[in-house]
């Protein structure tokens, strides 16, 4: 009965993941464009990954409008200047993996 009880208990703690990743969703961004910002409006974006190993973390390279900033995953403030601004935008996991997604915001 022992044996059984602990087989019974090393099968119970085998989960549907193992800790490499294998058989794991594949990291990926969620968001693959921006909404469209308008001049003096409001403007606010949080970005979103799935599958990987949580925490994520997002950065943003390029130059943001006037008005907007980038901080913790977030695209937020009013901007204050028209036009379109080219971004690149990377995710990574907890597991160090990364993707990049290249993204254009346009103020109008």
């Amino acid at each position: 009965m022992q044996r059984l009880w602990a087989l019974f208990l090393l099968l119970s703690a085998c989960g549907t993941q193992d800790p490499t990743g294998a058989g794991m969703e594949p990291l990926r961004l969620a968001s693959t464009s921006l909404p469209p910002a308008y001049l003096g409006e409001a403007y606010a974006v949080t970005f979103s990954a799935e599958g990987g190993v949580r925490p994520y973390s997002f950065s943003l390279e390029g130059r943001l409008p006037q008005g907007l900033a980038f901080q913790g995953g977030r695209i937020t403030g009013v901007p204050r200047e028209k036009g379109q601004f080219p971004l690149t935008l990377t995710v990574e996991d907890g597991a160090k993996n990364s993707r990049v997604q290249r993204l254009t915001l346009t103020v109008s």
